[in-house]
């Protein structure tokens, strides 16, 4: 499991047990609204599903990071990249 970690933040992989807050994070109409707009459960979790599998940087599936309030050991969201091609990666 990859994990990253600065003063206040810990970041680490996502995994299956990480579904309630991908699920609740993508359907919350306040963020989705400047994001993709409202997604069926089966959208979400199909993505959810896609970001799984270990990633290395040839994957074509993002990294998906879990970011974690150190203090108070609170979730607050997701965060990843994908590389598009040598030297070019979306974030």
């Amino acid at each position: 499991m990859l994990a990253l970690n600065t003063e206040q933040l810990h970041l680490r992989t996502m995994v299956e047990s990480d579904w309630p807050l991908f699920v609740r994070l993508h359907t919350e109409p306040l963020t989705m609204q400047f994001v993709f707009g409202e997604l069926a459960e089966e959208q979400i979790r199909k993505g959810f599903d896609h970001r799984l599998p270990a990633w290395t940087p040839q994957s074509e599936h993002w990294l998906c990071l879990v970011v974690i309030d150190k203090a108070s050991k609170q979730e607050l969201g997701v965060s990843g990249m994908r590389i598009l091609s040598p030297g070019h990666a979306e974030v």
